[in-house]
Order: structure tokens, then C-alpha cells, then sequence
């Protein structure tokens, strides 16, 4: 299934041009196949070579075509539009900042509909749940660009996400609000309004609510520098971790009542996976998470183990065939990339360093993990953020356990109707977590900054970490010392 995907995201990134090569490349293939007595090769290894080759074609226009299906071009809008009526749908969530709050939502009129930002002051955007709708009046929709004005990375995501217009929302605003009266919402508001009206502190409040339910709204940015600077912000979304830990919880749950492995209990984890991956929103994460996770009950199941490679390169096949725009997404190259490293990286380290003891291989294993993701993820990291985290590993100690242990809490102050007690462990860790996080900020050194414009650098560092690989694999010196040269030849391009 890994290169067929290949050849899949090729199709999706790679231009036009290269499949007159692809064609030639199978003309070849068929002459090699018509020769091979005077070559003397053997039928078998061309036939086996020819079908791996049209089986990799044919999930290179597959990618090539998902894209021209799914292509739609969106040019900004110049104009503005005036309406007497304006109904806008909360559906994303609110986003707090500095200077307000603003949102993505749909917006309706007379049978029209637009996907629009609405940029609101924090006395609107407080009051909104999910489900809610906006009746605004005598109201205009403004261009999302203004005419001759250069877009910026923030304006070509909204744009890509089919977003031309916003329109400004305040007190002034002749609007009315209806509020939500489907079940669809009803059990993320209520979840969203025990936590935010408790007597947690309001960074414990914040957290358990980007943690438990993806709304990362009320998380303050100062939380989220830290973090990064720690390189744990990956905490802060939902994603595999959280996805993990929520199935964690459902499936024993279940097993209270049900036979894991009958029909109604597989059924029942799955609903309930899939229900809480939409009330977090379907991000690359998330599905992939989910996904994966139902491959593996459903073979559970069935008594089959799932490979992680397998199921890995399934998940991100199906995503790319729902949206082939998600390849060029940071979340969905930022969790496959470090899947790679969980699932090419990590073994060789497990295999170096076998500890028997239970506590410290949690420990070990927790260490090579942090290793593994960041060896592969290092490109993505430099690329976009232009720094590295030096204290990582630590951070990545302490950090990911106090979080599993925040959400096994934060479910059961949610599901609870008592949580005296589990209020005051919650503002403890929290208070821990904010603790260690202004410590570790103190230390000498916490980032590393790059500015790495050289393509040949990104090669070398791949063909590197690949040759160690191999020599993992067949101890043939050679791919060590090989791999050493690249790795000093992109260290110098840095």
C-alpha cells in the first residue's frame, strides 16, 4: 500500500510534464518485456516488474484526476453585496483573540449561501454556541481582499477553503440570535458550557476545553508560545494522542456491558469515535486518528492484526481521495510525517537499546518516540517555523503524561455529576504544567533558529536518515559512511 500512495501524491503534486516520462517510462518497460529472450532475463521478474509498474501508473492518474475533479478555482471577490436579511451559522466554533473574536461560518439569503469571516467584539463571540444562528439586518458583505491588495498566506488558506467575503459584526449590529434547538449540537455545548461555567481556574478552563473537545478559542497566546517553544504544541489540537485516549475510555466503557468483539460493541465504538471526531472537527489529525483506530477494532474484531504501515498509508489514501488539497495542509504533512518516524525510526532505537524493566521502558520508549518524530518532521519544522526545539525530549517527558492524565480527568469532571475532588487535581496540573513550562523557558538555548533556502540540503538530509536505515537493515558499511558524508553536506548548506 506505501507505493501506491507514493504514486498517489505524486499525481496530486507533480506537474503535467512528468507524465509524458511516466508513458515512456511503460513503452520501455513492454519493449524490455518483448526482448527479454536476448536479454536473458526471466519472465517471471519483467512480469512481476510490469505489473508494479501499470499498478503504479494507475495510482498516478488516480492522483492526477482527484485533483481535476476536486479543482475548483477560486478567484477573490471584488464586490461588495448589500442584504436586507443575513442568516449566519455557527457550525466552527468561536476563535478569541487580543482585539476580539472571529469565526468561519456559512451565511445564508434567499436560497444563496457563502462561506464568510465573521470578525466580532468578545461580547458577540461569548454568547455563541455551536448550532447558534445570526439574524443580521441591512448588513453588506465586504471582499475578502482588498483590490490590488497582495494576499497573504492566512488570505490564500481562506481562500482555498472557499472563503471570498467577511463581513464585521458588533454590538451596533442590528442582529438577532437564535439559538440552537437540534440535538446535533447539544452534547458539545453542554460539555463546552459545564467547563466554561465551572469553578476551574481559567487556564485549567481553556486547556480542558482545546483538549477535550478541539476548541483551542479560549487558549490565551502566551500558552501557546510556550509551548511551542517547548516543541509540545501539538498538544494544544486534538489529534492521535487525544483521539487515542477518548477510544481508551469508550471501548472500556463497553466492556463494562458487552462483548468487545461482538457486533454490537464494534459497532458501538465506532459510532462513538467517529461522533466525537466530528464534534472536534474532521482536521487531517483527527481522521487519520480515526481511521486508523477503525481498522483496527474492525480487525480486532475479526481476529486479524492491523500493520501500522498498512493502515497508516489506508487512512491518508482516503483522506487525499476525499480532498487532494489536504497534501499541501501543515497539520496532515506534520502527523504523517511524524507516523513516518514512529513507524521507519523508532524500531531501530527499540532494537539498539532493549530495556526489560516496565517503568523504564515506558520511558525509553516515550524518548525514542520524541527522537523518531522530530528526525523526521525536522524539514516540516525548519521550513515553516524556522526553529528547533532543544529541550523537546523533556518537555516531552513531562508534558505528554500530564496531559493523558488532564484528559482522563477532564472526561470525568465532564461525565460526572460530582467533581469536587477532580477540580482541584485539575488546577493542580495545570498549575504543574504552567510551572515546568516557565522553568524550562528560563534555560540557556531553548531554540535553535535556521533559515534554509537550498532545496539540495532537504535531499541530502532524506538520502541520510535513509541510508542509516539501510544500514540498520543489511550492516553493510558502506550505507554508514555514505550516510554520514550527507548528513555533513546538509549540515553545511544550513
Amino acid at each position: 500500500m506505501a507505493l501506491p500512495l507514493l504514486f498517489f501524491i505524486a499525481g496530486i503534486g507533480i506537474e503535467e510534464e512528468f507524465i509524458w516520462g511516466i508513458m515512456l517510462f511503460v513503452v520501455l518497460s513492454y519493449a524490455v518485456l518483448l526482448f527479454s529472450d536476448k536479454l536473458k532475463l526471466s519472465k517471471e521478474m519483467l512480469l512481476f516488474s510490469l505489473r508494479s509498474v501499470l499498478l503504479a501508473c494507475l495510482f498516478f492518474f488516480l492522483g492526477k484526476m482527484n485533483v481535476m475533479l476536486n479543482s475548483v478555482e477560486v478567484k477573490p471577490a471584488t464586490d461588495k453585496i448589500y442584504f436586507d436579511t443575513l442568516l449566519i451559522k455557527n457550525t466552527e466554533g468561536v476563535r478569541f483573540t487580543e482585539r476580539g473574536c472571529w469565526m468561519l461560518a456559512p451565511a445564508f439569503n434567499a436560497g444563496n449561501s457563502f462561506d464568510v469571516l465573521v470578525n466580532m467584539d468578545s461580547a458577540c463571540g461569548v454568547v455563541l454556541e455551536k448550532g447558534d444562528t445570526m439574524v443580521l439586518h441591512e448588513v453588506s458583505l465586504l471582499p475578502l481582499l482588498k483590490p490590488g491588495k497582495e494576499p497573504t498566506s492566512w488570505d490564500e488558506y481562506l481562500l482555498r477553503q472557499g472563503v471570498q467575503y467577511k463581513i464585521y459584526v458588533n454590538i451596533r449590529s442590528k442582529t438577532e440570535l437564535k439559538k440552537n434547538n437540534s440535538w446535533f449540537y447539544s452534547f458539545y455545548n453542554l460539555a463546552h458550557r459545564k467547563i466554561r461555567l465551572s469553578a476551574l481556574s481559567q487556564k485549567s478552563k481553556s486547556l480542558l476545553l482545546s483538549l477535550l473537545i478541539g476548541d483551542r478559542g479560549y487558549v490565551d497566546k502566551q500558552t501557546k508560545e510556550d509551548y511551542a517553544v517547548l516543541g509540545v504544541s501539538h498538544i494544544l489540537s486534538v489529534s492521535g494522542l487525544h483521539v487515542g485516549i477518548i477510544y481508551l475510555v469508550i471501548s472500556w466503557i463497553i466492556a463494562l456491558f458487552l462483548n468487545k468483539r461482538s457486533v454490537a460493541a464494534v459497532s458501538l465504538v465506532l459510532v462513538l469515535i467517529w461522533f466525537y471526531c466530528w464534534m472536534v472537527g474532521f482536521s487531517p489529525p483527527v481522521l487519520r486518528s480515526a481511521l486508523m483506530f477503525s481498522l483496527y477494532v474492525i480487525g480486532s474484531a475479526m481476529g486479524r492484526g492491523s500493520v501500522l504501515l498498512h493502515t497508516t498509508c489506508l487512512s491518508a489514501f482516503v483522506i487525499l481521495l476525499i480532498d487532494p488539497l489536504y497534501l499541501y495542509d501543515i497539520g496532515f504533512q506534520l502527523t504523517y510525517g511524524a507516523m513516518l518516524g514512529i513507524i521507519f525510526i523508532m524500531p531501530v532505537f527499540s532494537e539498539a537499546w532493549k530495556v526489560k524493566n516496565f517503568f523504564l521502558k515506558s520511558v525509553t520508549d516515550l524518548i525514542f518516540l520524541s527522537i523518531a518524530v522530530q528526525i523526521t518532521l525536522l524539514p516540516f519544522l525548519i521550513y515553516y517555523f524556522e526553529y528547533l526545539s532543544v529541550y523537546f525530549i523533556v518537555a516531552n517527558l513531562v508534558i505528554v503524561p500530564a496531559v493523558a492524565l488532564l484528559m482522563y480527568l477532564g472526561i470525568a469532571f465532564v461525565l460526572l455529576p460530582y467533581h469536587g475532588l477532580s477540580k482541584g487535581i485539575i488546577d493542580g496540573v495545570v498549575l504543574f504544567m504552567d510551572w515546568f513550562c516557565e522553568q524550562v523557558s528560563c534555560w540557556p538555548f531553548t531554540t535553535l533558529s535556521f533559515t534554509v533556502s537550498s532545496l539540495y540540503c532537504w535531499l541530502l538530509y532524506g538520502l541520510c536518515v535513509s541510508l542509516f536505515l539501510q544500514y540498520k537493515s543489511y550492516r553493510l558499511n558502506w550505507f554508514l559512511y555514505l550516510g554520514m558524508v550527507m548528513l555533513f553536506g546538509a549540515v553545511l548548506l544550513i
